[in-house]
């Protein structure tokens, strides 16, 4: 016995089992297949649409934002930075001052 006739052997079966069910079982179970095939198919081509809808909505909605935050990020940490600069020159500018008022104090007389 080959694989062929095995495979045909059984698709045989499977199909005289169909034959002990009446009509009506068979045309509801084909029914309720063929409608829970087309309901699988709507609700993946929906769901698929969801999130397209979801997605590009969030995109459009959150990038500006976060863009926004990233350069108000970028514009504090600059004026933070030309403070501490300013800080940095008014140290030293102080610190000479001391330092020459102290050495002119000292060492001119």
């Amino acid at each position: 016995m080959s694989l062929q006739d095995l495979d045909e052997t059984l698709s045989e079966r499977l199909w005289a089992l169909t034959e002990m069910f009446p009509e009506s079982v068979r045309s509801a179970s084909s029914k309720i297949t063929s409608f829970s095939w087309s309901a699988t198919k709507w609700l993946y081509g929906m769901s698929r649409s969801g999130m397209w809808v979801m997605a590009s909505s969030a995109t459009l909605l959150a990038l500006p934002v976060m863009f926004e935050n990233e350069r108000a990020l970028m514009e504090e940490q600059q004026m933070q930075q030309q403070r501490q600069v300013s800080y940095n020159i008014l140290v030293a500018v102080c610190l000479r001052l001391y330092l020459e008022t102290y050495f002119y104090q000292y060492y001119i007389y």
